[in-house]
């Protein structure tokens, strides 16, 4: 039986947009980095899949299933010298890459991961805190794919 193909399709998410962002200083990674990468104060990962399976038919033989799958697009920004609404400003700057990547590549096809029929963002949570490090602004995109595992 197939596994999922969650690793691959975060994998090719990030890339895709570490190649948009196209700048070094923004840290696009698989998963949070710790606070080892808090010297770069813009941050893109990958966050907390959540997954349902569907038996996609029921004959006999190996039963194929469909995965409908979530997980989160990371993106913190933080800076010292600006006020919150500056730091927010950024964030949706970054964020309107997350969305333009996957709204690019909906139809997963030009990843190349088999059994990946599409892929959309279905929403977006953001918070702004002041901190002692200055303004910290985070948003959580969620990305829902659907595939079939054969």
């Amino acid at each position: 039986m197939a596994r999922s193909i969650v690793v691959e399709v975060r994998k090719a998410v990030i890339a895709g947009i570490s190649d948009l962002v196209g700048d070094d200083s923004v840290s696009c990674t698989y998963g949070w980095q710790g606070s080892s990468d808090d010297a770069r104060r813009e941050q893109i990962y990958t966050n907390r899949p959540r997954a349902e399976h569907q038996p996609a038919s029921l004959k006999a033989g190996r039963t194929f299933r469909n995965e409908q799958m979530d997980f989160d697009v990371v993106i913190l920004v933080m800076d010292p010298s600006k006020r919150p609404e500056e730091v927010d400003d950024r964030v949706m700057e970054l964020g309107q890459m997350v969305e333009e990547f996957i709204a690019d590549n909906r139809d997963g096809s030009a990843l190349g991961i088999p059994g990946l029929n599409w892929l959309i963002v279905t929403g977006f949570e953001m918070e702004n805190r002041l901190m002692d490090t200055g303004s910290v602004s985070l948003a959580q995109y969620t990305v829902r794919y659907d595939a079939r595992l054969t």
